[in-house]
């Protein structure tokens, strides 16, 4: 199992705790936001009809972080250019293919301050619409308490890796987006709606219900 920062540890752990039989929980999106825990260090990601990436909400030490508000905006945009078609890919892939995304990373302020980040990826059905959503753990290593930020975006990130775990077993799986990369690593198949909408009765398999 992967050795998380405290925060993310308690975000997968209320994420866990919900999951009953389905590998992919449906909760309610207020449930992280209102947690004193997790709340002010979390983002919500949600798949626009445009197909693209945006945030539903993020709290507010990710907002005092990045420097912006940014409520709406598609996410491969806070990155880097060179960044932003990988990301962009990765994005649309983890919407037609549950998975659980840890990764480290370093950038610096504005004021020229390293900050280290975990961020931890959990997919749920929010039951409020019925949808897939993505909850986001980006906790601070260091400088928690530094009054600058990265003016906008992440736009001199380091990724330093990118793990991909099972929706199902939370073990890790080598894909086209795991980092650093893997030779020879698969590349993620589309999911079909009858496999992604399996119900209980289908051998008595989890349900990943999206």
């Amino acid at each position: 199992m992967i050795r998380l920062t405290t925060g993310n540890q308690t975000l997968l752990d209320l994420w866990r705790g919900r999951r009953d039989r389905h590998a992919v929980p449906r909760i309610g999106a207020t449930t992280f936001i209102r947690d004193p825990n997790i709340g002010r260090s979390i983002c919500i990601q949600f798949k626009a009809p445009d197909s693209s990436v945006r945030v539903a909400h993020a709290g507010g030490n990710i907002e005092r972080l990045i420097g912006i508000d940014l409520t709406g905006m598609v996410i491969s945009k806070i990155y880097s250019g060179s960044e932003q078609d990988e990301l962009s890919d990765m994005q649309r892939a983890k919407f037609l293919h549950p998975m659980i995304i840890h990764s480290h990373s370093n950038t610096n302020t504005l004021a020229g301050e390293l900050i280290q980040l975990e961020m931890l990826q959990l997919p749920f059905i929010n039951s409020a619409t019925d949808e897939v959503i993505y909850v986001i753990g980006a906790f601070e290593w260091t400088h928690a308490n530094s009054r600058s930020n990265l003016g906008g975006g992440m736009k001199d990130r380091s990724l330093l890796s990118r793990t991909i775990l099972d929706v199902k077993t939370l073990k890790p799986v080598e894909n086209e987006f795991t980092f650093p990369p893997v030779k020879g690593a698969k590349k993620l198949s589309v999911i079909s709606a009858q496999e992604m909408k399996r119900s209980d009765t289908d051998g008595g398999a989890d349900r990943i219900e999206l």
